[in-house]
């Protein structure tokens, strides 16, 4: 029996292959001590698990095929398809043009920044969406705001009737023009009918609807036309001459901030103790100009006449009118008020030079609502020359009622004086209140 001999090597003594054959037998250490296996074994899988690769474990990968090739020399490969080019509304790869977008070394694409002209009608550029009617949205989309359908206040969108406003062929709109039987566009005269600069259609005084320039006739139409925020001196003079050329009941001027608007023309002509002859219009502001009691206590003795809100509470107001129309135009005339209550009755009264007054229940109403009667033995002083409705409340009843409690003149009871209510009710409330101060004030 021959002897083996063993010869003893460390690893490091040991010499180091530079080629080794799939043949080759190499040590691996198992659960079962050391063992021996060709290089082929370890390769072909022999009894060694090797896990398959994950996206979190290494382990061995075996190509698809398709995507990843293996070459006969053993070299992966990926294949590259045949790309799909990028079009609005598709994904795909895009193609720098070298000018507006370029590709730098490192490989990041960039835009070519450059001034560019804001666009105008003549000219290509950038534009800017207003934000209202162009707006962008969150996916860089450009989105035109679309109108309204247009109101008597506010502008939109117009569809013509086909009838007396038509669409031609080339998108011009024509209206139809009036006949004695159909209805279409006029055109006024110039001589009874003019139009302003406003567009609004005018009655020219002196003819057309019985327009021989007078009281009575301008008194029948409420207009309800801007006149301005100065009484001028063609106003004036057609004031002073009683033809009230171009005034018509409704018609307002703003003045620091406050409508004053015609409530009726020639209203106190021919009347009182000494006539009046001078032509004039009253003037009504549509909101009160401020509150005041008719006196601190709650009493009606002494009448309108001797009320704290005659002697004293209406100067405010005159002030006002005055330097709205002129102290001169502010017409003085004769009006019979009530000075003496017995009963809560009117039991006197008197004529007096007046100017800027409250309105009474005839000027407001038509009629009255809480004047006593005559009950066959006392005879009340409802004496007064304000004794028709102001044209301007016959005309445009909605106007009476502004939205505040406002005074009027009238005797109620011992204590209390007539009012328009808030709500518009024809009410009366105690004389110490403050409640709004709405005049007449008659200008010429």
């Amino acid at each position: 029996m021959s002897s083996i001999s063993v010869e003893t090597k460390k690893m490091t003594e040991l010499d180091q292959a530079s080629v080794i054959g799939m043949d080759d037998l190499v040590l691996v250490h198992t659960a079962n001590g050391m063992r021996v296996c060709t290089v082929r074994a370890l390769f072909e899988g022999g009894s060694v698990s090797v896990p398959t690769a994950t996206t979190t474990v290494a382990g061995i990968v075996k190509p698809d095929g398709t995507s990843i090739l293996v070459k006969a020399d053993g070299t992966i490969s990926a294949k590259i398809p045949d790309p799909t080019v990028a079009k609005v509304g598709t994904l795909g790869v895009v193609k720098p043009d070298g000018r507006t977008v370029t590709i730098k070394a490192d490989g990041t694409i960039s835009a070519v920044q450059k001034d560019a002209a804001v666009a105008t009608e003549a000219a290509a550029g950038i534009v800017k969406p207003d934000g209202s009617t162009i707006t962008v949205e969150e996916d860089g989309t450009i989105k035109a705001k679309q109108a309204e359908v247009a109101t008597t206040s506010k502008a939109g969108l117009v569809k013509p009737d086909g009838s007396t406003i038509t669409v031609g062929a080339d998108g011009k709109i024509a209206a139809k023009i009036a006949t004695t039987t159909a209805a279409g566009i006029v055109k006024p005269d110039g001589t009874t009918l003019s139009v302003g600069a406003d567009g609004l259609l005018t009655v020219v005084g002196g003819g057309g609807l019985s327009m021989e320039g007078n009281a009575g006739a301008h008194n029948s139409i409420y207009r309800g036309k801007y006149l301005g925020n100065t009484y001028t001196a063609a106003q004036q003079a057609a004031v002073a001459a009683g033809t009230f050329d171009d005034l018509f009941i409704g018609d307002y001027w703003t003045i620091n901030g406050v409508n004053y608007r015609i409530a009726g023309f020639d209203y106190y002509l021919n009347n009182g103790d000494t006539a009046c002859a001078t032509h004039h219009m009253i003037v009504v502001p549509d909101t009160c100009l401020y509150t005041h009691v008719m006196n601190d206590s709650n009493t009606t003795e002494g009448g309108y006449y001797n009320s704290k809100m005659h002697t004293s509470g209406l100067d405010s107001a005159k002030t006002t009118a005055a330097s709205a129309f002129g102290a001169s135009h502010i017409l003085s005339h004769r009006e019979f008020l009530c000075n003496a209550v017995s009963n809560g009755r009117p039991s006197g009264a008197s004529w007096y030079d007046c100017t800027v007054e409250l309105m009474n229940e005839f000027m407001v109403y038509g009629h009255s609502v809480f004047l006593p009667g005559n009950d066959g033995t006392n005879v009340p002083y409802n004496y007064t020359v304000s004794k028709g409705q102001l044209p301007l409340f016959a005309h445009r009843h909605d106007l009476i009622c502004n939205r505040a409690t406002w005074w009027l003149r009238d005797i109620v009871t011992a204590a209390n004086f007539a009012i328009v209510n808030y709500y518009g009710l024809a009410t009366y409330t105690t004389a110490s209140n403050a409640r709004g101060v709405r005049p007449a004030i008659p200008v010429s």
